[in-house]
């Protein structure tokens, strides 16, 4: 689960699949983590809407690795949703989920 530090608001997830492991990108890398993915494919899941978008097909069923990155949020995000009249419930954080098959030394 992927919580967001700003009250109340939409943000963007991107789900994105690599052939190995990518370089870290300039967000806050909130960690990682190994997935079982039985079905070949995964999709985001909204907390209050449930399904977002289509399922990801990645490179069959396995073990994949996967990082969380935060781009925006925190306590800036925050001071900026409560400042503007009305709140901002937008444009505030956004997060990328990555993902790479687990190699068999991993």
């Amino acid at each position: 689960m992927v919580a967001s530090t700003v009250a109340a608001h939409d943000t963007v997830v991107r789900l994105e699949v690599w052939d190995g492991q990518p370089q870290q990108r300039e967000g806050a890398a909130l960690g990682e983590a190994k997935l079982e993915v039985p079905s070949g494919s995964v999709f985001a899941w909204s907390v209050p809407h449930g399904p977002a978008g289509d399922p990801l097909e990645l490179d069959g069923e396995g073990t994949y690795n996967f990082r969380v990155v935060r781009f925006g949020g925190g306590p800036e995000a925050q001071a900026r949703q409560q400042a503007a009249t009305p709140p901002l419930f937008t444009g505030l954080e956004r997060y990328e989920i990555q993902m790479w098959r687990c190699s068999a030394s991993q």
